[in-house]
């Protein structure tokens, strides 16, 4: 878990330098087929595969960080064309859909490797379980997508550590630093990628200091096989649950239909201070939990605390149940929009960011 600089990762940066990494992966593991890839590594969504989320404009179609209570706008990727597609929201009205300029589909394997972890303004997380890379994405208010340096620990499948440990999202905390004597006092918001290793149990953080990752810190609570935990209790997320500039931990057991989230704080924000059920459940008896998945979570309402976002595939409908910071569930909303069969099928709902706005003129 520890991760290295593995000779894999360093022949991919030294080959080639500041270019994608990403693209370069999907190039060279697509069996020569590099004519829809051109020079950046981009391919252009064409209007019949765009219309495709939209399943009529509307009518059948119809974070987690710190920065979840911010990103607003639904991140939705079509896992056999690859096209990234937002989601403009306005509430829980969606008014448009607007589409990235790079893709990761079925062709080279992209959507069979790399996965979205995390989801927050206008950066997207990936990791690539064979060769361990975490990677963002960013992208501007045009939709173009530019890459970022992966991180420099690595979790791959050949050292063994991608079958053990699996990354859940970001955890950020904040503290405050004020000098001695008084002045002017400094909030510092450190933190990094959250990994859980279902098998001890452990959930472990590796800090980052920028795409260097600096050390590796566990939490105070475990959830393994040996007691049984880790067999009916998955983690699936991490966001500030509770307002206290803390990340938490979000899990769901999907037979008892409890939703529980491990409150963190600490010096550090890695000591687990309780767990927080919501009042609500989606349990696999009453049939909840084969209809709806959660997908994420979002301030849908803007009235402060995140709400928790539902997808039910069938009916097509993105539920959120809106919660207050105690974790009482104080009623749902759904978006105007849905995505059900014919739909579904191909277009994954990733999570939240924030669409950027265009500058000022």
């Amino acid at each position: 878990m520890n991760g290295s600089d593995t000779e894999e990762r360093r022949f991919i940066m030294f080959a080639f330098g500041e270019l994608p990494i990403l693209h370069i992966i999907l190039a060279v593991i697509a069996s020569g087929d590099i004519d829809s890839i051109n020079a950046t590594g981009q391919t252009n969504p064409s209007e019949s595969e765009e219309d495709a989320l939209s399943c009529g404009d509307g009518e059948e179609v119809e974070e987690r960080s710190l920065f979840s209570s911010i990103s607003r706008d639904a991140l939705w990727q079509n896992v056999t064309t690859g096209e990234l597609s937002v989601w403009i929201l306005d509430g829980s009205t969606v008014t448009e859909k607007k589409s990235l300029d790079w893709r990761c589909g079925a062709a080279g394997g992209c959507s069979d490797r790399w996965r979205v972890v995390e989801t927050a303004m206008n950066r997207i997380t990936w990791y690539d379980s064979a060769m361990g890379l975490i990677q963002d994405w960013e992208f501007d208010y045009l939709g173009n997508v530019k890459a970022g340096a992966p991180l420099s620990w690595t979790c791959s499948a050949a050292s063994g550590c991608a079958a053990n440990w699996k990354p859940i999202g970001i955890l950020d905390y904040q503290f405050i630093v004020c000098p001695p004597g008084g002045g002017f006092c400094d909030y510092k918001y450190p933190g990094g990628l959250l990994w859980h290793n279902p098998i001890s149990g452990e959930l472990s953080r590796w800090d980052t200091s920028g795409t260097t990752v600096t050390s590796k810190t566990p939490l105070s609570w475990r959830c393994g096989s040996g007691d049984g935990c880790s067999q009916v209790w998955r983690p699936l997320l991490t966001a500030d649950f509770t307002g206290d500039d803390y990340s938490d931990v979000l899990w769901y057991n999907r037979t008892t239909g409890v939703v529980s989230i491990w409150v963190l704080g600490g010096s550090a924000g890695s000591t687990v201070l309780r767990a927080q059920e919501l009042t609500w459940t989606c349990d696999a008896a009453s049939g909840c939990a084969n209809a709806w998945h959660i997908v994420g979570a979002m301030d849908i309402n803007r009235d402060g605390p995140l709400d928790l976002f539902w997808h039910n595939e069938t009916t097509g409908e993105i539920s959120a149940w809106l919660l207050d910071r105690a974790g009482t569930v104080l009623g749902k909303t759904a978006l105007s929009w849905t995505c059900g069969p014919g739909c579904s099928k191909d277009w994954k709902l990733r999570g939240f960011v924030r669409f950027p706005d265009p500058p000022p003129r």
